[in-house]
């Protein structure tokens, strides 16, 4: 990868904390360990793998609960 491609995928991937909502904070974060927890699975790392497993699930139970509290309007 080029230095170019390097600063363009991290303009991309690089987002204002100040303009995120904390739902979108929980879900950025879910992905972010997801892929995470998949890196670790190919490396045959378990126990991260798993630790990274149950983190992205409570960023994922933050996002559905914050989404069902929500009020219509």
């Amino acid at each position: 990868m080029t230095p170019i491609e390097a600063r363009r995928i991290a303009e991309l991937t690089t987002v204002p904390q100040d303009r995120l909502s904390p739902i979108e904070t929980a879900a950025y974060t879910r992905d972010i360990l997801e892929n995470l927890r998949k890196m670790a699975d190919k490396q045959d790392q378990t126990l991260l793998s798993h630790l990274l497993e149950l983190a992205a699930l409570e960023a994922k139970f933050l996002t559905l609960q914050s989404q069902q509290t929500r009020l219509p309007g």
